[in-house]
This record gives C-alpha cells, structure tokens and sequence, in this order.
C-alpha cells in the first residue's frame, strides 16, 4: 500500500518534500544519501499519488521546487493533524484552484517572462540558440527587471529591455556566463 510523506531536515522549518511511496523510510533513506542535513519523515498517511497530487494542489502557494515546497502554517497545521489522527482528505481539492485556473495567460508582456503553472513568474534568456532560465519570481515585473539585468550583462546595452528606466544594473556576468557555459558543455 502506498503511502504520501512528508520529510523535512531535522530541527529547521523546510523545506518540506511531499512525496509517494511503498515505503517513506525507504525513501528517507535514499534522500538522506545525498543530502548535506540530516532528514526527518515529519508525516505519513496512507494514500495513492491521487493523494499525494491534492496536496500539491493545496500547498501550491508554497510551491519551490519539483516535490519541494516552503515551510508554511498550512503544512504545520496539515502535519500535526495527519500525526493525531484527524485529518479529513475533503479538504483538498480535486484539481488545480479555481483562482489558478481563472489568471488566464501563461505568456507575459515582458520580453523574457512567462508563467509557471504555480502561478510564478520564470525568466529566461535566449543565447545563441539555448535557452537558460534566470530565476523563478513573485511578480512579472520582478522576472522582467531580472531579465533586464542578464541581458546588460550577456548582450550590453543595444539589446532590447523591458524598462527603459535605467534602473537595470548589469550583474556580474562572469557568473552567469560561467553557469552558462557549464550548461552548454553538459
């Protein structure tokens, strides 16, 4: 029987992993290989991956990264009432909010911008035929003046920014161009 986790490092506030698994210590365990902290399996219940999706569904605000979502009050509320027996699956939803679903557009009117489905905002640029992701934003107008910023960077100021507004300090590209170089060898 499957079985939805939760695993956290020990002794901090996340991130937390939600995930399915036959086995959760398994999975600890497998985690805990290449992990620089020591992890903790905070909760389990038993479930599917049908399961294991209505709680990402319901912790998308806290969304991070893959499985990896940021330690919230909803999550600590969620975990405590999983670990005394009385929590009620109703509560989470069956597919993605309606509030997600009703924002419309996955496209931006920056250069540079798109929505995620976990309603962020990601930036990228485009360099020499690749595509390299900048960041992961708030708001649409943070992802446009990160953009702004890499693009100084890798093409100077004749390229084309979103903000005209001379706010745009270019980053230190070295490391980006170091990053990006490393993603065009791999």
């Amino acid at each position: 029987m499957k079985r939805v986790y939760f695993i956290k490092p020990i002794g901090m506030d996340g991130p937390v992993k939600i995930g399915c698994s036959v086995s959760p210590q398994g999975r600890l365990e497998s985690l805990d290989m290449w992990s620089p902290i020591p992890l903790e399996i905070v909760a389990d219940t038993e479930g599917g991956l049908a399961l294991e999706k209505r709680f990402h569904y319901h912790f998308a605000a806290s969304h991070d990264r893959r499985e990896w979502y940021r330690w919230s009050p909803e999550i600590a509320a969620v975990v405590a009432a999983i670990n005394a027996g009385t929590f009620d699956a109703s509560i989470l939803p069956e597919k993605w909010p309606s509030v997600r679903r009703g924002k419309g557009r996955s496209y931006s009117h920056f250069k540079g911008v798109r929505r995620n489905i976990y309603d962020r905002f990601q930036a990228y640029i485009a360099h020499r035929g690749k595509r390299y992701e900048i960041g992961s934003f708030a708001t649409e107008e943070e992802a446009a003046r990160a953009y702004d910023c890499v693009a100084l960077g890798f093409h100077g100021n004749p390229g084309r920014l979103n903000f005209d507004d001379g706010t745009a300090v270019p980053t230190p590209h070295d490391a980006f161009r170091r990053r990006a170089a490393r993603a065009l060898v791999s």
